[in-house]
């Protein structure tokens, strides 16, 4: 069994960990802090988040960087990579403090609908979320450097532990008496010293990730070319989702950012277990592009794009046909609209997934300018549709519908682009991966509409018996949906699971 596989299957199991101990811990952390302070720190974060592309600027370069190198057994070119990224993220983690002090405490004051009462500990958790943010940063080139050598038992372990540690703080702020919302942010600042230290300990054992006195202009410029291009996609990722974030609390209030909030806790959990495949699949795939085979690369993607959607649809269904019960197992109260946003979230982050490994393409031959221009300019589109469906009356209850839409719009600008920029072959990819995965939706729809008008669950046990029902239900169109090379792909998974049984 290769490497991908194992490291799949590891990380897989580490989501699972990770999405049981993040749900409880929502559940928990809305029921402690009320409807109120849950959208409040959500909002708050949420300015800090707008920045997160400079969090995340430079994470894709080094494990890009790192993997081409090693692609390519240069080993001293891999050290240059590791120390020129220490000192980009030092550089980021001034400039992030900087830019988004100056401009957080204007726009909190002047722009967000926080009740008075609130404000002083909005101001709290904003310069205490600026803080746990610029110690993330310095973190991104030891975090990296772990997914480029493959050691996903050690982002797994960190993974958990991190998540353990969210959890043990939640279960603490009943009986901390004053500013429990403050208290939690000052924990988390905690939590990321721990994962820094973890992670520092860990790559001491990789040859590359020694610091040293070695500098290369040239790559210098390179990465953060690269970087700088994949700086203003990230943006425009963190404005639709911040953004519109903001927009709803300029028209619905806190109330409805703690349902936006929900969601995106949903979402985010869905996104760890099925974005395994992307994290295993990476390096091998930038590790091709370095040899310089178009043919071999492009089926890995398409291999990657099937996996990716297949196992998103299988993992949402029983959230999209049942959302409302989940929910109200759950979470002590469900905000207004949390069940509507949950659904629409789940429809967004099932379509984007035949996005990712088209950026993929783009990220391993380090071709990235025109792709993220074109890319940013489609997904900010939601900006104003969201502005504009709200301003014009629209029910709160579909203000994420845009998304939808624009994902659509997204998927056939960067085809277009990638056919033109890395030879990307629209027509394989359309017939390989689009076509069939509308056909599955087309199956998912008609039997989760017949799962949600003949099977509605009375106690959580018949709850989760239609929801091992209706996966089984899935498995069969979608298993007749697969080509000879893709059961080859799943192949090493079916045994390794017969491997355990026996």
């Amino acid at each position: 069994m290769s490497k991908v596989f194992k490291n799949t299957i590891l990380l897989y199991g580490r989501s699972v960990v990770v999405l049981v101990i993040a749900l409880y811990s929502s559940r928990v952390l809305l029921a402690t802090l009320g409807v109120n302070d849950f959208g409040l720190y959500n909002i708050v974060g949420g300015v800090v988040s707008l920045f997160a592309s400079l969090k995340v600027l430079f994470a894709f370069a080094v494990q890009r960087f790192l993997n081409f190198a090693k692609g390519e057994n240069d080993f001293e070119k891999e050290k240059v990579v590791f120390n020129v990224s220490i000192l980009l993220h030092i550089i980021i983690a001034i400039a992030f403090v900087i830019i988004v002090e100056a401009f957080g405490l204007w726009f909190i004051s002047n722009k967000l609908n926080i009740p008075d009462e609130s404000y002083t500990d909005a101001i709290f958790i904003f310069h205490i979320s600026v803080l746990t943010s610029a110690l993330a940063i310095l973190i991104t080139p030891y975090s990296a450097a772990v997914i480029a050598n493959e050691k996903m038992n050690v982002f797994a372990w960190v993974s958990i532990i991190d998540a353990i540690l969210r959890l043990l703080i939640i279960l603490l702020l009943p009986y901390i008496p004053y500013f429990p919302v403050r208290t939690y942010a000052l924990l988390l600042v905690a939590i990321e010293i721990v994962n820094f230290i973890l992670y520092f300990i860990n790559c001491r054992k990789y040859p590359e990730c020694r610091i040293e006195r070695k500098f290369d202009r040239k790559l210098f410029k390179e990465i953060a070319s690269f970087a700088g291009w994949d700086f203003i996609g990230n943006t425009a990722w963190a404005l639709i989702n911040e953004g519109v974030n903001m927009i709803l609390n300029v028209f619905g209030g806190v109330a409805l950012n703690a349902a936006r909030g929900i969601a995106y806790q949903v979402r985010n959990s869905i996104t760890q277990l099925v974005n395994n495949v992307t994290v295993a699949s990476r390096p091998r795939i930038i590790k091709e592009a370095a040899s310089i085979n178009k043919e071999k690369t492009f089926n890995s993607i398409y291999l990657m794009a099937r996996a990716l959607f297949m196992i998103t649809l299988m993992t949402e269904m029983p959230l999209l046909v049942y959302a409302k019960y989940v929910l109200g197992i759950w979470l002590v109260e469900i905000p207004a609209f949390t069940v509507s946003f949950v659904q629409l979230v789940l429809v967004w982050t099932l379509i984007r997934t035949m996005n990712i490994p088209i950026d993929l393409a783009f990220t391993a031959y380090g071709k990235v300018k025109l792709y993220q221009i074109f890319n940013s300019i489609a997904l900010l589109l939601n900006l104003p549709l969201a502005y504009l469906y709200l301003k014009s009356g629209g029910s709160y209850e579909y203000a994420l519908l845009p998304f939808i839409a624009v994902e659509i719009i997204d998927i056939i600008v960067n085809l277009i682009v990638a056919h033109k920029v890395v030879g990307f072959n629209i027509a394989d990819y359309v017939k390989r991966v689009v076509l069939l995965n509308t056909i599955n939706i087309i199956s998912a729809i008609i039997i989760g509409g017949l799962f949600c008008y003949y099977m509605q669950p009375s106690g959580f046990i018949m709850l989760a018996l239609y929801c091992l029902c209706l996966v089984a239900a899935l498995a069969f169109p979608l298993g007749l949906s697969l080509s000879q090379e893709e059961k080859a792909y799943l192949q090493p998974f079916l045994k390794f699971f017969i491997k355990k049984k026996k």
